[in-house]
């Protein structure tokens, strides 16, 4: 099974068949990069190329899949990749371990019920 996934998701066809989506959202990004040098805004790159690879993958799903609860599992991307992003503090100290200080745990566990 996960053989059959790497390759019809993965291979160079679903590649070669995303590719437009991919071409869209770069024009996407240096348009909104362009404007903002033009308007002489501060570009946080990170939080851009956040935007772009969410909107990528949320574009790509909805062309694979289509019908209901594509747009739920944009929304459980766009949570995974927030959670994945955040500075853990447990991460480094080891005394709070049991302790949720900063939520992420609770974060986790509502997208992990939704998925």
């Amino acid at each position: 099974m996960k053989r059959l996934y790497v390759s019809k998701l993965l291979g160079a066809q679903a590649f070669d068949a995303l590719c437009p989506i991919r071409w869209e959202e770069r024009l996407r990004l240096e348009a909104v990069l362009r404007d903002k040098v033009v308007a002489m805004e501060i570009i946080n790159m990170s939080e851009e190329l956040h935007e772009a690879s969410n909107n990528e993958i949320i574009r790509m799903m909805r062309g694979m899949r289509e019908g209901d609860g594509v747009d739920k599992a944009g929304e459980l991307v766009k949570g995974v990749v927030e959670i994945v992003q955040t500075f853990n503090m447990l991460d480094f100290v080891m005394v709070l371990r049991g302790v949720d200080v900063q939520g992420i745990k609770g974060r986790i566990d509502d997208v992990y019920r939704e998925v």
